[in-house]
């Protein structure tokens, strides 16, 4: 009995893991479809198990193990995708394992990744010159001897004119083809292969095959000078000898050779003050030309005497002139930017219009007679120009407060006299306090000097120092130079409560007097007045004033003479002030009297109120003064 158990069980197995065995299969592919993986293809294995689950694990060629998770069997299927993260070499051997009823199925399989060399080695191209591009197709470090899988492409337009040549020794394909453009292009290679398709590309040059290349100096040339023009002629970019050379000018000018490389270029019969443009044609075995082109700019001198040491400067180009102003240089006519750099100051003329400079500036330092300056130059020239950006440099050494200073310009300056024709005014300035620099734009030149500003002294009284309401304010003052220490005439600017409410002059010896409207509401005011005169600082004096209402009562009765015995009389008092009044009391001195009602409560401005009084006058009464009084 236990044998026949035995047997069963035996059989049992055998027959369990046949059926197992049987239902388990493994299937690979990459992302075509395809069972012939390269390296770098996405890898789906698929696997046919007829259990509960399927494990697995990679295993890298280090010996490293990569478990594999399968998701959950469908319909006996599962499959997982691997990617080229997972391996880093180029076999990979991976083990499956099928699980039914505690069981495991275990299948191994090894798949061989193809590596692929495809790449563009080197060139040599020339238009319409035979051309050639070396590349290398190998699979698995295997030169494929194929020929019809390739395509050719130059700027996606295929190539169909060409040799393919397959050299074994070096497994180097080369291409031989005549390109008919010029430039730099993509060049592109296509190569179907085991129902799969691969490129790669470079960007070529493909060049002239006869090049000639120039050189000389880029300068201002005068007429009675020889240029010198280098160059080096290739073919196919083996340098040729210049004797090989034909060479052609267009326009006709003379030209000899040197010694190696080179030609002189007479200039004597060229017109100055124009760019002359030559064409020189370079031709080699009478078929390859090449024509390049010369621009010469014959100049013309600038000579001329600034009456002051100064640089000019066109561009990164330096002449200095003399101790005394001499100089001499070489231009091209047009329109010009160019710099003139004195010691303090400098001119920069923007888009100036030159066509014959014969001492065309004069610059002449001056020392105006009425200026506190600290510099000061006048510029002659007829010189057109769009605009000029005057620089004055300072020394902290020299000047004390930067804050005081000011441009000044004067349109017609008399050289002879040292004084300006008409009237020195301000002009706006930017100032760099770091750099010590004043600078400013102008679009006519004359006479400028950098200037301090003067100061002024200003003092005033009011006639008193508290105002009725309305009352006129009478002011008077005095205005003096703080450094000549005499009296100046300069406008004025009067405030109340800094409300603008005149403006006048003092007279010429700095002398004022004059009258302000009434305020009308009570209160303390600032009279501020503000003292102004060209090439001085502004200075201010504040005061302050109180204004209050005037209280002021007229009292009249209608009887002035009294008889013996009781006299009835009328009294009329009258506010002829500029507040209303209260509780007011009114009485009678110098003789008896009885007022019926001596309070008045209230008594507003410009009203009136009677009152009644009984007065009694004895026999013994004579003349005398009565007073009323409130």
């Amino acid at each position: 009995m236990r044998k026949l158990l035995i047997l069963f069980f035996f059989i049992y197995f055998i027959l369990f893991a046949n059926v197992i065995k049987a239902d388990f299969e493994i299937k690979y592919r990459n992302q075509l479809g395809s069972d012939f993986i390269f390296y770098g293809d996405n890898i789906t294995i698929e696997v046919k198990c007829d259990g509960e689950k399927v494990e697995g694990f990679l295993r890298r060629s280090d010996g490293s193990i990569i478990w594999l998770n399968f998701p959950n069997l469908f319909e006996n299927k599962t499959s997982l995708q691997i990617s080229q993260d997972f391996y880093k070499t180029t076999q990979i051997d991976i083990e499956i394992n099928c699980f039914f009823n505690g069981l495991k199925n275990t299948s191994s399989l090894a798949i061989h990744l193809h590596t692929l060399d495809f790449k563009i080695l080197d060139y040599k191209a020339y238009n319409n010159e035979e051309s050639y591009i070396s590349f290398i197709f190998s699979i698995d470090d295997t030169i494929q001897q194929l020929f019809d899988i390739f395509e050719f492409y130059l700027e996606n337009e295929k190539i169909t004119d060409y040799k393919l040549v397959l050299q074994p020794q070096n497994k180097i394909y080369y291409l031989y083809f005549y390109p008919s453009v010029i430039g730099e292009k993509n060049f592109k290679i296509v190569a179907r292969y085991n129902n799969r398709t691969f490129e790669t590309s470079k960007i070529i040059e493909i060049k002239k095959p006869f090049n000639v290349t120039i050189s000389y100096e880029d300068k201002i040339y005068l007429k009675d000078e020889i240029l010198k023009i280098n160059f080096q002629a290739f073919f196919k970019d083996e340098k040729i000898n210049y004797k090989d050379i034909e060479i052609e000018i267009e326009p006709p000018l003379k030209f000899s050779y040197c010694d190696e490389d080179c030609i002189y270029l007479n200039l004597t019969n060229l017109e100055e003050g124009k760019i002359h443009l030559f064409k020189i044609k370079f031709t080699y075995l009478k078929k390859y030309q090449e024509i390049k082109n010369v621009f010469i700019k014959l100049g013309k001198v600038a000579s001329g005497n600034l009456n002051l040491e100064a640089n000019i400067i066109f561009g990164k180009e330096t002449i200095k002139t003399d101790k005394y102003g001499n100089y001499s240089f070489i231009y091209f006519p047009g329109t010009l930017n160019f710099s003139i750099y004195a010691k303090n100051f400098k001119i920069e003329f923007i888009n100036a219009k030159v066509d014959n400079w014969e001492d065309l500036i004069k610059i002449n330092l001056i020392e105006p007679k009425d200026l506190k300056f600290i510099i000061a130059f006048n510029i002659q020239t007829d010189l057109s120009f769009e605009k000029a950006k005057v620089t004055f440099e300072y020394s902290d050494t020299v000047v004390e407060d930067e804050d005081k200073l000011i441009v000044l310009k004067c349109d017609e300056y008399n050289m002879n006299k040292n004084t300006c024709l008409g009237k020195w005014y301000e002009i706006n300035f930017i100032q760099n306090k770091v750099r010590n620099i004043i600078t400013f734009e102008t679009t006519s030149l004359s006479a400028f000097a950098l200037v301090y500003k003067k100061s002024l002294y200003l003092d005033f009284s009011t006639s008193k120092n508290a105002y009725w309401l309305n009352e006129p304010i009478i002011i008077r003052g005095y205005v003096k130079s703080v450094e000549d220490d005499k009296g100046t005439k300069a406008e004025l600017k009067i405030y109340i409560n800094n409300t603008l409410v005149k403006t006048v002059e003092t007279n010429d010896n700095g002398l004022f007097e004059l009258v302000l409207d009434g305020i009308e509401k009570e209160g303390k005011y600032k009279i501020k007045i503000i003292a102004k005169k060209e090439f001085f600082e502004l200075v201010s004096v504040e005061k302050e004033i109180e204004v209050k209402p005037k209280i002021e009562v007229k009292i009249d009765v209608d009887k002035t003479e009294l008889e013996e015995g009781n006299n009835t009389i009328i009294i009329e008092i009258a506010n002829i002030g500029q507040k209303d009044l209260e509780n007011l009391k009114i009485e009678i001195a110098g003789i008896e009297a009885n007022l019926i009602n001596n309070v008045i409560n209230f008594l507003g401005i410009n009203e009136k109120e009677r009152l009644n009084a009984n007065i009694f006058v004895d026999k013994n009464f004579s003349n005398k003064l009565v007073t009323f009084s409130i």
